[in-house]
């Protein structure tokens, strides 16, 4: 078993970076945790990772299934139907799935451009090294960050994926379109103490990401029938026999109270 040496632990290290001023908020905003525990490579020349930002990727698919099936304004999305054009009496979800289509994976991101979504983040990095020394454990950490970005979005390409989903990956969920979404990154890095055990590698890391999404309206499809079809109506009839019965009903349930 591995330990962490504790000789050189210090205070926390936090930074802090502003990409652009996020827009006025408006409509819906949500907020939840991500976590992951594994490797976290470090970006660099002649690497583009695409493998190991899957595997990443696939550690938070299921967790964001969750957010949608448990957060109540998510699961108004799931039941919405198209009635005209080439989707005609499909989910709203299939449109989305084929819209993000990568080869035969089809990736259902939370924060997409059309809803005019953006995010912050929030990272507590864990790893077993002292605070001060990022460079020493597994890359330097600005790196493994871009890393992590690319794990939170959909992939340009089919580098990395694997020939099939799995059966529970169709959609496969994801955080983001575009990391170009996230308006605000802090990052802490602190002293993993938890020792090795098992398959777990000394460079493993241990990631607690708070997600501060915004988007357009929580309680309306991310995309208005406009945008998507050019003026074509979209079928809302289950959310509004919800909203005649719950008029007063506040959406914006806390997940940890789920």
């Amino acid at each position: 078993m591995i330990g962490t040496d504790v000789s050189s632990i210090g205070n926390p290290i936090t930074d802090h970076f502003e990409f652009y001023d996020p827009p006025p908020e408006q409509g819906g905003a949500l907020e939840f945790r991500l976590v992951y525990q594994g490797k976290l490579p470090a970006e660099g020349k002649g690497s583009s990772h695409s493998f190991d930002k899957h595997v990443i990727r696939k550690a938070f698919h299921p967790q964001l299934k969750e957010l949608w099936k448990n957060h109540r304004s998510l699961r108004y999305i799931k039941d919405i139907i198209i009635n005209h054009g080439a989707y005609e009496g499909k989910s709203y979800f299939d449109f989305l799935g084929d819209t993000y289509r990568r080869c035969d994976h089809r990736f259902l991101p939370l924060i997409r451009k059309a809803n005019e979504g953006t995010c912050s983040l929030d990272i507590l990095f864990l790893r077993r090294d002292a605070p001060g020394h990022i460079i020493r454990s597994g890359g330097d950490i600005d790196n493994r960050i871009k890393v992590l970005f690319d794990a939170l979005r959909v992939p340009d390409v089919c580098n990395g994926l694997p020939s099939t989903p799995d059966p529970d990956e169709n959609p496969f969920y994801c955080l983001l379109e575009d990391d170009s979404l996230i308006t605000e990154v802090k990052v802490t890095t602190d002293v993993l103490l938890k020792p090795c055990i098992g398959s777990e590698k000394i460079h493993d890391v241990m990631l607690v990401l708070t997600v501060r999404t915004n988007l357009a309206d929580a309680k309306r499809p991310p995309i208005g029938p406009t945008e998507i079809f050019g003026g074509l109506e979209v079928a809302l009839s289950y959310l509004s026999e919800q909203e005649k019965e719950d008029p007063e009903e506040d959406l914006s349930d806390d997940m940890a109270t789920n």
